[in-house]
């Protein structure tokens, strides 16, 4: 079995590829390796993010409701909903959400047969209002709005299925329906230093799952059971995680291949994943070459991408822009990078392991370990560096 790097991120959002995978067991040896069994929890002085952090950002979005000019914004299930108020719902063809006016406490819309597990989600507000199957829940987002008297300019968070913001749209003929963006991102893009926190350590515990398992690489082994042993790594660490792994040839695919081939002396190495740690993602790729020293080609094309990674994060400036545009809301700061700036450099250092070479993490400064890039070379001839990767709360999957 392959698993794609589509299928890891939509297992690691569901916090399931780590959590649901069972203790792993090496086919040869019937024991868990020595290096992932030898790892401890590394979430000690680690705290979720708080009920009072949660009312702070909705207070934060209620004062840029006011600066936009928006009377209420309308959040789905999702990672905003997430953000702000700590429920989490899956996404599905039933509205369940929520309704934040400038003043007071979110409304809240759900299935009437799911309310009890609703109100299990709902930590903030008393107005909670339930629709049957045959009832409209945009209805209901529309009864909020006329309620409070916020039924002129309303904000869709940017996620929201159409189905969804069309529904409210009908229901509020006379509304005008627009991106609630300059609030939820006026929010979300700044992290605070809990949340730094956060992806830093999430980071660092997918730094050490990396070196565990390349540690733990021998001969033969698949990628789905190097696979298998990413999720172990990041379970014993302490976090739900697992990672996308590539051998050889096959690591020139950016998502995989559905004809993978067991580890062999030589061959480059990627694993590329992370896991989430209260919400707050890592998203790391590592290559190292297993069983052999690399050639002058493959240390030749990393120090290539190294060098313009390196050279990216210099240039990098914060900047704002001069005047506000109809896409960048004048609240949210903008940043010069590129995708490549936006990851984290790294260098090998000869290792005396089966890896002869594993990447070091740095610092970003910002809550990031590093990520090297990626350069696609000839899948005939070697594989592949690593590509661009970098950390994010489900924050920007959360926060």
């Amino acid at each position: 079995m392959t698993v794609t790097r589509r299928q890891l991120l939509q297992l690691s959002g569901s916090a399931a590829l780590g959590a649901a995978a069972p203790p792993v067991r090496a086919a040869a040896t019937g024991e868990v390796p020595a290096p992932i069994a030898e790892l401890k929890p590394m979430t000690e002085g680690i705290s979720p993010i708080s009920l009072d952090e949660r009312k702070a950002r909705l207070a934060r979005a209620q004062k840029l409701l006011a600066g936009e000019g928006l009377d209420a914004l309308v959040l789905a299930s999702g990672t905003s909903l997430d953000y702000f108020t700590g429920a989490q719902w899956g996404i599905s063809e039933r509205f369940f959400g929520a309704v934040l006016t400038r003043e007071g406490d979110p409304a809240w819309i759900t299935p009437a047969f799911e309310k009890e597990r609703g109100l299990e989600q709902i930590r903030i507000g008393n107005d909670v209002r339930a629709w049957e199957e045959h009832e409209s829940p945009y209805a209901l987002v529309a009864a909020v709005l006329r309620d409070r008297q916020a039924a002129g300019r309303v904000g869709i968070e940017e996620t929201m299925p159409f189905a969804f913001s069309d529904g409210v749209g009908r229901a509020l003929p006379a509304a005008r329906i627009t991106s609630a963006t300059p609030v939820t991102a006026g929010c979300r893009v700044i992290k605070d230093a809990h949340e730094l926190a956060l992806m830093r350590r999430a980071c660092e515990i997918t730094v050490a799952a990396h070196r565990a398992v390349f540690a733990s690489l021998k001969e033969g082994l698949s990628q789905a059971e190097v696979t298998r042993l990413s999720a172990e790594a990041h379970r014993r660490l302490g976090m739900a995680g697992g990672s996308l792994v590539l051998f050889g040839p096959d690591a020139a695919f950016p998502h995989g291949t559905t004809r993978p081939r067991p580890l062999q002396a030589g061959d480059v190495v990627l694993i590329d994943g992370g896991g989430r740690l209260h919400g707050y993602s890592s998203d790391i790729t590592r290559t190292g070459v297993f069983g052999a020293p690399p050639t002058e080609r493959q240390r030749h094309v990393w120090d290539v991408v190294r060098r313009a990674q390196q050279a990216a994060l210099a240039a990098a400036r914060p900047v704002r822009r001069p005047a506000r545009s109809s896409r960048t809301p004048a609240s949210v700061p903008t940043t010069s990078t590129s995708p490549t700036a936006s990851a984290m450099g790294s260098a090998w250092t000869a290792t005396s392991g089966p890896t002869s070479c594993a990447a070091t993490p740095r610092s970003c400064g910002r809550g990031c370990a590093s990520a090297t890039s990626r350069a696609s070379t000839s899948r005939a001839r070697w594989g592949s560096v690593t590509r661009t990767s970098s950390s994010s709360p489900r924050g920007a999957r959360r926060g």
